[in-house]
């Protein structure tokens, strides 16, 4: 609890008038991902000619960023193996390094579909040691059937590394079959399907918020002590505001007294991992 003074031309808090700020918790887990891009010739020249998935990784990036200031990322372009210009270890998402990250990107797409070298790689940087802690996730996003067998995929992924995968492929009868066993053989993963460009950002987005711990309130109370007096949130009217914190009615509004008054708040915040604090 707090004590307050409140002026006499103060009456109550209004039942519209609570904010509560974005919770920072050491109990959220900081994140690590890796963006693994199909760079192989039909993603040029059929499924995304615009390079919209390049935009989208770019995008991804700067959302990682803003959601968590501790996060690590790394890129990795893959065709028959992994292409030149990936950026194969991950770093903390400071400005420098963002711009060295978006840097790596290029327009060296051309040949197959064999992501198992991407995968083994991704894993091995995951997996360091240094990750322990970490919220450790893969986002891939690839357009067609692997020129590898299921069990060569299956011994590069890892339990505890679940994989995110975005399907782009503009051909109805193509299921994605390949990207689904690839994600059923790592736990925990998603499976999207789109059939323009044009729809990955918003997956993309999608995908990173999921991927990400955020905690949001689920119960407010707020009591003045002195007058055994207590106003209770209606968390379906919760909104978050532009600088992240939440604005919470309540269900009455809290009534006070010249001078000071013993005022209590108790939040109770939720994730969408399970954690409750």
């Amino acid at each position: 609890g707090a004590i307050i003074n409140v002026p006499s031309n103060v009456t109550r808090i209004e039942k519209d008038g609570l904010s509560i700020c974005q919770i920072v918790s050491d109990e959220v887990l900081p994140t690590v991902v890796f963006f693994i891009l199909d760079h192989s010739g039909s993603m040029a020249n059929t499924n995304d000619p615009l390079r919209i998935a390049d935009d989208a990784f770019r995008d991804a990036v700067d959302q990682l960023q803003s959601l968590d200031s501790r996060a690590h990322a790394g890129y990795i372009a893959f065709s028959s193996g992994i292409k030149n210009e990936s950026y194969t270890a991950p770093g903390l998402l400071d400005n420098a390094y963002i711009n060295t990250l978006k840097g790596r990107i290029n327009d060296n797409y051309g040949g197959g579909t064999a992501p198992s070298t991407a995968l083994a790689r991704a894993n091995q940087n995951l997996l360091d040691s240094k990750y322990d802690g970490y919220n450790r996730a893969i986002v891939f996003l690839g357009d067609g059937v692997f020129n590898e067998s299921r069990n060569t995929i299956k011994s590069a992924v890892k339990d505890g590394v679940p994989v995110h995968a975005i399907y782009l492929n503009n051909n109805p009868g193509s299921t994605g079959q390949s990207l689904k066993d690839m994600v059923n053989d790592a736990p925990d993963g998603s499976f999207n399907r789109i059939y323009t460009a044009a729809d990955i950002l918003p997956i993309m987005e999608s995908v990173i918020d999921n991927i990400i711990e955020i905690q949001a309130p689920s119960s407010v109370t707020i009591t003045n002590e002195d007058l055994n007096i207590s106003g209770i949130s209606d968390i379906s009217s919760m909104t978050q505001q532009a600088d992240s914190s939440w604005k919470l009615p309540l269900d009455i509004d809290i009534p006070l007294q010249p001078g000071n008054n013993n005022i209590s708040l108790v939040t109770q915040y939720s994730s969408n991992m399970g954690l409750s604090q």
